[in-house]
């Protein structure tokens, strides 16, 4: 007849004596590694701001790409760039009034550049040197208007995601 003695250890205390063994040894830091391992630019970065986002829509059934101009949370200019036709424009904002337009025509050729008040009044609105139509400042307020509710809702999504 064996004899057989076993030695029979608790796993806890096993894990007890990993946890002392490295408690008592001594952590890296950054200094201690070489040169060649320490990373020089963060991993990870967040993105500079919302505004410099460009974002695409089709609002008023045209394809575009934009990028929204804010200064600080005011949103004060669009810049457009049309995907079907390549033509861009440029919006400018006071608040939420449209104040300047100057761009293609939605619906035509020539360089568009028209000036509003503050009360959304026309001061001047010229196409290649001859006047604009009623037609022509209509839809430019309404892409106006439709492009800048978009970027305002891009934003509260962002700014929403991000907190």
């Amino acid at each position: 007849m064996k004899a057989v003695f076993r030695i029979t250890v608790p796993l806890r205390h096993i894990v007890w004596m990993a946890l002392c063994i490295g408690a008592c040894s001594k952590p890296a830091s950054e200094t201690d590694l070489p040169e060649s391992t320490v990373p020089l630019t963060p991993l990870v970065t967040a993105p500079a701001s919302p505004a410099a986002h460009t974002h695409r829509t089709s609002a008023g059934g045209i394809a575009a790409r934009y990028t929204p101009i804010f200064e600080n949370e005011t949103l004060v200019g669009i810049d457009e760039q049309r995907e079907s036709d390549g033509r861009s424009a440029k919006y400018v904002f006071n608040g939420a009034r449209l104040v300047r337009y100057e761009g293609a025509p939605l619906d035509g050729e020539g360089w568009l550049v028209a000036e509003f008040d503050m009360q959304g009044k026309l001061i001047s609105a010229r196409i290649d040197g001859r006047d604009a139509t009623e037609e022509q400042l209509s839809a430019i307020r309404t892409r106006a208007q439709l492009l800048r509710s978009h970027a305002m809702a891009q934003r509260a999504s962002r700014t929403h995601a991000l907190e």
